[in-house]
């Protein structure tokens, strides 16, 4: 039995990990919504912590619900269940999301000038919250929780 100690791990070179990332296919094309939250201000009164318990589950039933959809069916919705625009002079910001989000050429590439919004509770039962990012192919980018109304001029 040879010995444990002699035992070396084989490193992989650089053009075999960039070979093999090279045979994956990138066109995939996601059939359901995707949601990233590594974006969301860093303002305490609009991001994740602003919400209570029940918010985060209501968010977390919402999100289960929104994935279970193809990305069609989602936004055939209508504003109460599924997605809303508005434009950035519509709306009362008063922060800003990650500046990371802007520092990558493909996403300011393909970025909208408009919000999409969408609503933790259907006709505000239970919720009155909104939560307001930027939807690139079929990814939904969570930047702001809105209570209430005033994310509206």
């Amino acid at each position: 039995m040879p010995d444990p100690n002699r035992l070396k791990r084989k490193k992989k070179s650089k053009s075999s990990i960039e070979d093999t990332l090279k045979s994956y296919d990138y066109n995939y094309a996601f059939t359901h919504m995707q949601f990233n939250f590594s974006f969301i201000t860093t303002s305490n009164s609009r991001n994740i912590s602003s919400l209570t318990k029940a918010e985060k589950a209501l968010l977390s039933d919402r999100l289960y619900d929104m994935s279970n959809e193809s990305f069609e069916q989602v936004m055939l919705r209508g504003k109460e269940r599924g997605f809303e625009t508005i434009g950035k002079n519509d709306l009362r910001l008063n922060c800003h999301c990650a500046e990371e989000f802007y520092s990558d050429d493909y996403r300011n590439r393909n970025c909208p000038d408009k919000y999409w919004i969408f609503r933790l509770h259907p006709n505000n039962q239970g919720s009155d919250c909104r939560i307001l990012g930027k939807i690139i192919d079929r990814v939904f980018y969570v930047m702001f929780f809105y209570v209430g109304h005033e994310c509206y001029k």
